[in-house]
């Protein structure tokens, strides 16, 4: 997942990853002043996962909130197949 992903640095990245076989999902809200252009990605659009939403809205951020499950401690940043 790339935030950001339609602008320039992150549409380079997403286009990198696509090319190594990556499965890329990019997440921009296409603020005009931010620079986020689906014209950044054309070419290899249809290989990507494209999300258009702004991660500072509370409702996003509360879908994507994993919860823990009981005697497993909150570690949205270890995956969860992690045996840790």
């Amino acid at each position: 997942m790339i935030t950001g992903g339609l602008g320039f640095i992150g549409s380079n990245l997403a286009k990198r990853l696509v090319d190594l076989g990556g499965q890329v999902t990019v997440v921009d809200s296409l603020v005009p002043e931010y620079g986020g252009n689906l014209y950044n990605v054309d070419g290899f659009r249809d290989r990507l996962r494209i999300n258009i939403s702004d991660v500072r809205d509370r409702h996003i951020q509360a879908l994507n909130y994993r919860r823990p499950s009981p005697g497993r401690p909150n570690r949205p940043h270890v995956s969860p197949d992690s045996t840790q």
